[in-house]
């Protein structure tokens, strides 16, 4: 996530502050209403967390990205449907459509 962030070129000081929320998020456990201590967790930014949907944005553009990169390498075959518009992918949400040959050099 680091790397990616730095690569789009978001300032350092921005990707300090989203790495600190990603790699320190904690919970605290409320049992019978009352509060217990804090206790960190295993991985980054959960669901429902605000930052989630900025993150798979920012890793979304990235994969668009390398897409259309690869869609430009001579091996890349289009969907004969789809070649004359250039589409290499569809997104909608959070599901993503392939528009390729299904060759191993397309996909």
């Amino acid at each position: 996530m680091r790397h990616l962030l730095l690569l789009l070129g978001f300032p350092d000081k921005f990707v300090h502050l989203v790495m600190t929320c990603v790699e320190t998020a904690s919970y605290l456990v409320a049992v019978n209403g009352e509060l217990f201590g804090f206790f960190p967790s295993r991985c980054g930014v959960r669901q429902g967390d605000p930052l989630s949907p900025y993150l798979f944005i920012i890793c979304m553009e990235y994969l668009f990205r390398m897409l259309s990169l690869a869609s430009q390498n001579p091996s890349f075959r289009f969907h004969p449907k789809y070649k004359v518009f250039g589409l290499s992918h569809l997104s909608f949400v959070d599901d993503i459509i392939l528009l390729c040959r299904g060759d191993m050099n397309s996909v």
